[in-house]
């Protein structure tokens, strides 16, 4: 059973999606920085640990994300001279979607992935979740029900 899964994302508005993924980053030892609301340039989030500079795509999808993703986050990779790209939805890939970032070499995080990255935090987050207070201001403010991930 996991106290936050990825679930819980779909009830997040894009910018709280966002803010959640890099505070997961960010206790994955990552640090970041948010880029711009509109004309991001095809990232939302710039992770950084030791010498590498990671590109981040957010897509708060109920379906399917396909190819724009990618393309947006191979992109955004180059504009901000990132080492790597990565696309997080708490939803799937297309399969075009899918072989496109094979050929980019843009990694994708879909609803498994972020689950298993969600569950590698579980017993941080079961410890210590009202102590980290931007996770606990995300959820909150999105108005998260916990119980609704068990």
């Amino acid at each position: 059973m996991l106290l936050i899964s990825s679930d819980v994302c779909l009830y997040m508005d894009g910018r709280y999606f966002e803010e959640f993924v890099a505070e997961i980053y960010n206790l994955k030892g990552y640090s970041y920085e948010l880029t711009n609301n509109t004309g991001d340039q095809g990232l939302d989030i710039i992770l950084y640990k030791d010498d590498e500079k990671v590109g981040v795509q957010c897509k708060r999808f109920t379906g399917k994300v396909g190819n724009k993703a990618v393309q947006e986050a191979f992109a955004g990779k180059y504009f901000y001279e990132c080492d790597k790209a990565v696309v997080v939805t708490p939803s799937t890939f297309t399969k075009s979607a899918r072989d496109l970032a094979s050929k980019l070499q843009v990694t994708l995080v879909d609803k498994n992935e972020l689950d298993s990255i969600l569950s590698n935090l579980q017993e941080y987050l079961l410890n210590n979740f009202f102590k980290h207070e931007k996770i606990t201001e995300i959820l909150i403010n999105s108005s998260i029900d916990i119980s609704m991930a068990t």
